[in-house]
């Protein structure tokens, strides 16, 4: 489990520079982020869907949230969890930060939470943690069935394809 600031830092940090790599360009601007208790995500995530017109993905708990809110874009990240899986949530969470610096507001969730987990799987990949990414293309909800539809695009169109669906057009 990663406890410390400090290496929570390092590695929001190496998930920064392999999401860039990932989606080949960096995000314009990092968001800020915020480790916070398993209680105030929820939280977190009941006061944002709230005010939001996008249905929810899902009524489950999440171990990240990307928040842009009077100009200012946050990702929150659950305390304490382990080293590969915080590593892929931030990657997730980038991913959502430049879904909005595209100026994308996408209302279907298997294409915006696909997406995220496209790319969260692509850092894990890259940094070693296959057994973890694959564990997520095993799962049935909107973020496994997500991740299976991008892979599929990217082995049939390529990344051209992935992105090209990322920004919610028809292949």
């Amino acid at each position: 489990m990663v406890r410390e600031v400090a290496d929570v830092l390092t590695l929001y940090h190496d998930a920064v520079t392999q999401v860039a790599r990932v989606l080949r360009g960096q995000l314009r601007e990092s968001p800020r982020l915020e480790i916070v208790s398993r209680r105030k995500m929820g939280e977190i995530r009941r006061r944002y869907e709230h005010r939001s017109s996008e249905p929810a993905a899902a009524s489950h708990h999440v171990l990240g949230y990307f928040v842009q809110a009077h100009g200012v874009s946050t990702i929150y990240a659950e305390a304490c969890l382990p080293r590969g899986l915080l590593l892929g949530t931030l990657a997730h969470e980038l991913a959502h930060a430049w879904q909005t610096e595209q100026g994308l507001h996408l209302k279907d969730a298997l294409v915006r939470e696909g997406f995220a987990e496209w790319v969260a799987y692509r850092v894990l990949t890259a940094r070693g943690l296959s057994a973890l990414a694959v564990r997520a293309t095993r799962r049935d909800d909107i973020y496994g069935r997500g991740l299976r539809h991008f892979l599929n695009i990217e082995n049939r169109f390529g990344f051209a394809g992935v992105v090209k669906c990322a920004n919610g057009q028809a292949l």
